[in-house]
């Protein structure tokens, strides 16, 4: 990597290589639970009728889950099941901040934007998914200190 001292230091200090492949990985999985949630998005405002705040509330919910479980196992590769409480209540702050910025930036979109309702998802989207990859990073999926410092064979990753 090319770049000033202190730029390679902030490289190292979030994380290096690492980091890319958190980010290509949270990519990935933000992409699926995104297509996830457009194809029940559309099912539940397009196929079944329902006003497009209440299917894009909906569809927010179903990909709660599916989006938790991809984080935390595969992209930052936690594996430590004894924080799965304190992680799951952070996701569920997260997720209800989420909620509500949500709902407020579709209604921004759609509505002052004048964007449809699948376009204003996809911006939504990547507005969140930006966010959300630096609080599940440095928050959700922090791994603790002590586990770290021991063996792979004690700390059960």
């Amino acid at each position: 990597m090319e770049g000033t001292s202190e730029q390679k230091s902030l490289f190292l200090r979030l994380g290096g290589f690492a980091l890319v492949g958190e980010l290509i990985r949270f990519g990935i999985s933000g992409l699926a639970v995104a297509g996830s949630g457009l194809l029940s998005l559309y099912l539940f405002a397009h196929v079944f009728g329902w006003w497009y705040l209440l299917a894009s509330s909906l569809s927010f919910a179903v990909t709660f889950v599916s989006a938790f479980t991809l984080q935390k196992f595969w992209t930052f590769r936690n594996k430590e099941l004894q924080q799965i409480p304190r992680q799951l209540s952070w996701s569920i702050a997260l997720a209800t901040f989420n909620f509500f910025f949500n709902a407020g930036l579709m209604y921004v979109f759609v509505e002052v934007f004048d964007l449809h309702y699948l376009l204003a998802q996809c911006l939504t989207y990547a507005v969140i998914g930006t966010f959300d990859f630096f609080m599940y990073k440095f928050i959700v999926f922090k791994t603790s200190p002590i586990l770290e410092s021991m063996p792979p064979s004690y700390s059960g990753l």
